[in-house]
């Protein structure tokens, strides 16, 4: 049986692992900016009443959810492949025949 813990390149899935969540907050950062400026462009013009309230209902809602969903599947691809780190890391076995 091979023993764990040998010398196992993971260099390129960690730079993987921090882009992903680079781009996570990149994208979230893009949904909150987009619906404050659509609050502005549609606020700037309308009166305080329950059109308005309608309008922001139907900004905020599908930006919380879009902004949910970018952050659970990003989260979701971040830390699969932090699991598969781990692995290659715990399963890796530094005998010779190993390496072909």
């Amino acid at each position: 049986m091979a023993k764990s813990g040998g010398a196992v390149s993971t260099g390129a899935a960690m730079r993987l692992v921090h882009t992903i969540g680079v781009i996570r907050w990149v994208a979230m950062g893009l949904i909150a900016l987009g619906v404050l400026s659509m609050t502005a462009l549609t606020g700037a013009g309308m009166p305080q009443g329950a059109e308005y309230l309608s309008v922001l209902a139907l900004t905020f809602v599908p930006a919380a959810v879009a902004a949910l969903v970018v952050y659970v599947f990003f989260g979701w691809l971040q830390q699969t492949l932090l699991m598969l780190v781990g692995i290659a890391k715990n399963t890796a076995s530094d005998d010779i025949l190993s390496r072909f």
